[in-house]
C-alpha cells in the first residue's frame, strides 16, 4: 500500500490528519495534505458526526489504533524487503513509505 493509499484510506475511516501526519512522521502538516485528498463532502460528514456526538472517545481511539497498525505492517514489509536484499527504491515504491522511514525500519 501506498503513503497516498493509507493516508487516503485511513481519512476515510475517520483519522484525522493531524495523526496521519503523526504516522507518516511528516513536521508540516501540509505534506499530508498532499498525500491525503480533503473532500468538502467529507469535512462535511464529520462535521455533522461531530454535532451529532457520534465520536465518542472510544471510538475516535480504536481508529487511530487502526491507522497505526496498518502503518505498522507497512514498517514491518519494509523490515522484511530490507532483509529479502530488495533496492531501497523498490522498498519505497511498494510500501509507501520515506526513505527515512525505510532505512530506520
Amino acid at each position: 500500500m501506498s503513503r497516498h493509499s493509507f493516508a487516503t484510506l485511513a481519512l476515510s475511516h475517520g483519522v484525522s490528519i493531524e495523526s496521519i501526519s503523526g504516522m507518516l512522521g511528516h513536521t508540516n502538516i501540509t505534506t499530508t495534505q498532499i498525500y491525503a485528498q480533503i473532500t468538502k463532502q467529507k469535512i462535511g460528514e464529520e462535521m455533522r458526526e461531530f454535532e451529532r456526538g457520534l465520536m465518542n472517545t472510544d471510538e475516535f481511539s480504536k481508529r487511530i489504533k487502526k491507522g497505526y497498525d496498518i502503518y505498522l505492517q507497512l514498517l514491518d514489509t519494509a523490515r522484511r524487503m530490507k532483509e529479502d536484499k530488495f533496492p531501497i527504491e523498490q522498498i519505497i515504491y511498494y510500501t509507501g513509505l520515506s526513505r527515512e522511514e525505510v532505512l530506520a525500519s
